[in-house]
């Protein structure tokens, strides 16, 4: 699924921000430094970050199975704690598909959504580290 774009209105998330998320979700990988981030790099990271608590939602009814199969806790920074709580505050819920009108100040980001969002992406980001653009649509 690609992620969501965003008009330059529906940015909530600064540059620093942006660049916790693709950390979070790239950790040694993102070889890019936060003063490098584009525009372009930080509807990418929102969009990320948009899809991994969507899908931690929408896969959180089944999370006895998910401990069980994969036996890790969500994947967290602290840093991104403060960072999914004030983007989701600022947005529109219709961009949620699975969260509806639940608690979002709750949301979580499970490992297993983490590790499969940076595998979908790490040719995306990949391209941006050696072109320093997205031509693939993401």
């Amino acid at each position: 699924m690609p992620l969501k774009r965003f008009t330059s209105g529906e940015i909530y998330i600064s540059e620093h921000e942006a660049w916790t998320i693709l950390r979070f979700f790239f950790g040694a990988k993102l070889k890019l430094r936060e003063d490098d981030l584009t525009e372009d790099d930080i509807n990418f990271s929102q969009g990320l970050l948009l899809q991994a608590i969507d899908s931690s939602y929408a896969i959180g009814h089944v999370q006895i199975l998910h401990e069980a199969f994969y036996s890790k806790v969500p994947g967290s920074f602290t840093d991104m704690e403060a960072i999914k709580k004030n983007f989701i505050q600022h947005a529109a819920k219709h961009w949620f598909t699975h969260l509806g009108t639940k608690d979002l100040s709750q949301a979580m980001i499970y490992e297993v959504v983490r590790n499969q969002l940076a595998a979908n992406f790490n040719a995306v980001l990949a391209e941006r580290r050696a072109t320093g653009e997205y031509f693939n649509a993401w």
